[in-house]
């Protein structure tokens, strides 16, 4: 049972540490909590300060309660990458390379293949290495039968087995033989291990289908397809930082792909403190920005120009400094939330992020918030950021919006005619072949 239903069932958290790290040997981070059952009078203690009232998210709670819901606006914006589950559909450039020469058609299914690591070391944010990629194409053309003239179930059944017949009309990962090979070779061996008793170490179906990804994402490459920007993040990192992306490239699962919002709400402060509370918190590797919390519940401002203008200064002066100094994200932005660092280009930047939060805080029509930008603590340290007290006031206005959008969303679902189920007649009698008309 999780700790929101603890807490509804009317139990009291009189104490609790957010995230300290695991005494033993594995790299973990634990929550500790203390817990009365029914309601306390007393002191409460978050993470060694006295608090009001202790949130199941292990937060100081704010003037708005409750949880918030995911937006059915959000339901198609975020997406992870790709669960690749074998090194061997990854290439360095010079295989990649040498396997072009080899047969120039072999660049149809290679693909640039970008990883958190690429975004937040590299200046220009750009993938190191490459990726076979089979789509979710069968295996081979060796299935007996004829598929144009089969019915649908015989088809699926052909393609869920990898074995379709000569006439099928789409691509085969057999077409590129070459490619193949190396997938047969390095990911085939893995993906159809077996234990001491013979069954499969890896679920169904990825010891069936090795020639492809365990997870291929066909609705983020899909949607990938027909917008031409993309904005990118590491889903895991102690970083904040999203960039803008449009390359033909695989996405890494650790990558979260976003679409059809403004870059500049992304990485504002604003979206931060969201993205913190309801995120989880993995140690050292900072936080894990899950789509599902952190993007599907966020309610977004309106477009705006302030925004959109205020969020290309940032970028520029950011990719600026990345380039100059041949950096990425994460050395970057450990120089901006170090507070002893006081150079010129890094105040520009801290300067540009103000600016940048000033506008999507006006998207908003929230001006009576004080944001008091600054080196604050947070769960990962210090950082510069907004002040604790605008967090809170910033997090209880986002999710009195969130609740209010989920109930226009509800309503207006609830508004829509409900189509009545068809009726189910009897059988009509034979009537000898006369024509009839059902009045």
């Amino acid at each position: 049972m999780g700790l929101s239903q603890v807490v509804s069932s009317g139990v009291s958290i009189v104490r609790a540490i957010s995230s300290i790290p695991w005494p033993g040997t594995a790299a973990l981070e634990v929550a500790l909590v203390w817990m009365k059952k029914g309601p306390w009078s007393g002191l409460r203690i978050l993470n060694g300060k006295p608090a009001e009232d202790i949130t199941s998210l292990l937060t100081e709670k704010g003037s708005v309660d409750g949880d918030p819901f995911r937006l059915n606006s959000n339901l198609e914006v975020s997406y992870i990458g790709s669960y690749v589950l074998g090194k061997g559909f990854i290439l360095l450039p010079e295989q990649a390379e040498e396997l072009i020469k080899l047969n120039n058609r072999n660049s149809e299914c290679i693909f640039p293949y970008i990883n958190g690591d690429d975004i937040n070391s590299k200046p220009d944010v750009s993938p190191s290495r490459y990726v076979i990629n089979f789509h979710d194409w069968p295996l081979s053309k060796s299935g007996e039968g004829c598929w144009e003239s089969s019915d649908e179930k015989q088809k699926k059944e052909w393609l869920k087995s990898g074995f379709v017949p000569v006439d099928y009309p789409g691509k085969v990962a057999e077409d590129y033989p070459d490619l193949l090979e190396v997938i047969r070779n390095q990911v085939m061996p893995e993906r159809t291990r077996r234990d001491e008793f013979g069954n499969y170490k890896l679920r169904y179906p990825l010891f069936l289908r090795w020639w492809q990804y365990a997870d291929k994402r066909p609705a983020l490459y899909e949607k990938y397809s027909q917008t031409p920007k993309a904005i990118i993040k590491t889903q895991v990192s102690g970083t904040w930082a999203f960039e803008k992306f449009a390359t033909r490239c695989v996405f890494d699962q650790k990558v979260v792909v976003i679409f059809d919002v403004q870059w500049g709400v992304l990485q504002s402060l604003l979206h931060w403190a969201w993205a913190t509370k309801y995120g989880s918190t993995m140690g050292s590797a900072g936080y894990n920005y899950n789509p599902t919390d952190c993007v599907e519940t966020f309610p977004f401002p309106a477009y705006s120009e302030s925004v959109e203008e205020m969020g290309e200064k940032y970028r520029r002066v950011r990719a600026k400094l990345m380039r100059q100094n041949g950096e990425g994200f994460t050395k970057l932005y450990g120089k901006f939330n170090n507070p002893e660092n006081k150079k010129y280009e890094i105040n520009e930047l801290r300067d540009m992020q103000i600016g940048l939060d000033v506008a999507v805080l006006i998207a908003y029509g929230w001006e009576d918030i004080r944001l008091e930008h600054g080196f604050h603590e947070t769960k990962t340290g210090v950082r510069f950021t907004i002040s604790e007290t605008a967090c809170r006031a910033v997090l209880d206005r986002l999710l009195a919006l969130n609740h209010q959008r989920h109930a226009e969303e509800e309503a207006e679902k609830a508004a829509l005619p409900v189509l009545a189920p068809a009726k189910r007649g009897r059988k009509p009698e034979d009537l000898g072949g006369q024509i009839t008309i059902d009045l």
